[in-house]
């Protein structure tokens, strides 16, 4: 049936139906970079398929979520931490005795840190959040987290960098 519907469809799609088929044991998982091909048709081969998605910008994941893959799997991938979010989790949240997620997608949002045990975002806020406008979608965002039973951490990011031990013992809490 799925040869057939793929016959139907652009012939760039059967060489991925033909991939598809390779694939030896039921269980593996299909994950497809985003980057390598917008086509609406193959995207939802792919989310037909249970693919997961590997999305590099915050525009991929918006494009994944209106094509109706689901926040867990669309695997946010970019490499665009600041430096402030980088000690953070090199040095501290990464080997933290509960696991914590960097940049999870949590709905429409990334967060920078997530702790699914303590149902807990940790966001450290630059210069910008300070803003009237960025303010107000902060507070969407944190109104929009927290309907779903998640506190939300807002943190200064300068704060890393001069008060990193007080951070740290913060977060602890």
């Amino acid at each position: 049936i799925l040869k057939t519907e793929m016959s139907k469809r652009e012939p760039v799609l059967e060489r991925y139906y033909d991939l598809f088929k390779f694939i030896p044991h039921p269980r593996l998982k299909i994950h497809y970079a985003l980057k390598a091909n917008y086509n609406p048709g193959l995207m939802k081969l792919l989310l037909e398929a249970g693919a997961n998605i590997d999305a590099v910008s915050p525009g991929e994941v918006e494009y994944a979520l209106r094509l109706g893959f689901s926040a867990d799997r669309i695997i946010y991938t970019a490499n665009n931490m600041t430096d402030e979010e980088k000690r953070l989790w090199y040095d501290f949240l990464q080997q933290y005795p509960v696991k914590i997620y960097k940049q999870r997608i949590i709905g429409n949002y990334i967060v920078d840190f997530y702790c699914a045990k303590a149902r807990l975002v940790i966001e450290l806020d630059g210069s910008q959040h300070y803003e009237p406008h960025e303010m107000e979608k902060d507070a969407q965002r944190t109104a929009y987290l927290e309907a779903y039973g998640i506190k939300v951490l807002r943190l200064p990011n300068n704060e890393v960098m001069k008060n990193f031990t007080g951070i740290c013992e913060y977060i602890d809490q």
